[in-house]
């Protein structure tokens, strides 16, 4: 444990799951939560444990559901926690799964539409988790995603307009906001906007190619 007000470290309870590394942790409640990763550098891992300050103890909790891995990330959210993307040494993935600490329990969330990676970066401002960048031992990324309760999605326009034929601008907006869907598919889109506050401020069906979108008040 580290103590800020005296620069100073002190020995806790050893980690009971075995030698780790490239683990997810996060925090929930004040109690610190660890698991998957390479266990001897060598086998995937898809237990999950957590520590609890006041007992100095390590307890195990409900496995990850998805396949064992590691260099995954991590975000905490309305006192509940999303871990994803990552690799079991075979494949990489891009699905997330959102854990429970008081039903100690895991349900899969929608995955962004972007290339499976291992060992990104994450972390959450007020409601909204974030994650991006690592790479996928070939390529290493530089996009960054952005999660509200409801909705996924890229925060980098041009990639949105080069892989999902969409364009939305100007970005940022005082008064109108253009959405352009740039395929021949007729497809209808539907549109969900919320505020800064992760707040359903429009619900709609798109049918057009071009949608001009009044936000002057």
């Amino acid at each position: 444990m580290y103590n800020p007000s005296n620069n100073s470290w002190s020995q806790k309870a050893n980690f009971p799951g075995g030698k780790r590394m490239s683990a997810c942790a996060f925090e929930l409640y004040g109690i610190g939560y660890m698991g998957t990763g390479l266990y001897d550098a060598n086998t995937v891992k898809s237990d999950f444990w957590k520590y609890t300050p006041n007992t100095n103890t390590w307890t195990a909790i409900q496995d990850f559901p998805g396949n064992g891995r590691f260099g995954m990330v991590g975000f905490t959210l309305n006192n509940e926690a999303y871990v994803g993307t990552g690799d079991d040494n075979i494949d990489k993935y891009i699905d997330f799964f959102k854990y429970n600490p008081l039903s100690n329990s895991w349900t899969g969330i929608i995955s962004p539409q972007a290339p499976e990676r291992l060992s990104g970066i994450s972390f959450s401002i007020g409601n909204k988790g974030y994650f991006g960048t690592g790479w996928d031992e070939e390529f290493y990324f530089s996009d960054f995603w952005v999660y509200s309760p409801n909705r996924l999605t890229d925060i980098d326009n041009k990639y949105i307009a080069k892989n999902q034929s969409i364009s939305v601008f100007p970005n940022p907006a005082n008064n109108n906001i253009f959405i352009e869907i740039n395929n021949n598919l007729e497809l209808e889109s539907e549109l969900f906007i919320h505020d800064i506050n992760g707040q359903l401020i429009l619900n709609k069906n798109i049918n057009d190619k071009s949608t001009n979108l009044d936000f002057s008040t």
